[in-house]
């Protein structure tokens, strides 16, 4: 007797919550208030203006930025000729290596290692000799 009205109750408690289910998604699935509108309006109404101001800063930024860069361009005058042939040219960093390089191979080079001495015939006058 006692199991029997348990199950009913969890019977009726799962109809219950289905049914609540069913009701939160007819209320999803239909059409929104007018409450509901008014509320989403404001809110992308709010996210337009807040997204607005941010693009304006921003452009207002820019504009101060170009605006220094302008009046620094126009206190600096660069009146350089335009040379093609210094692409081909080395730097100077460069040319002194190069005169370094060149100035050590007129140099005579000693390696100082003496296992690179190149071995001699025996001399004939040491032939005869023991360790010859």
């Amino acid at each position: 007797m006692f199991a029997t009205s348990t199950m009913q109750e969890r019977q009726r408690r799962e109809e219950q919550g289905r049914a609540a289910t069913e009701v939160a998604v007819k209320a999803a699935l239909s059409a929104p208030t007018p409450q509901q509108l008014q509320r989403v309006a404001e809110r992308s109404a709010a996210t337009f203006q807040r997204r607005q101001s941010l693009l304006a800063k921003h452009e207002a930024l820019r504009g101060r930025r170009e605006q220094v860069q302008q009046q620094l361009l126009e206190k600096v005058q660069v009146d350089v000729p335009t040379d093609p042939a210094r692409l081909l040219k080395g730097t100077a960093a460069h040319m002194q290596r190069v005169q370094a390089l060149q100035a050590e191979e007129r140099k005579a080079r000693d390696s100082g290692f003496i296992l690179h001495v190149s071995s001699r015939v025996t001399p004939t006058w040491r032939l005869g000799l023991q360790g010859g």
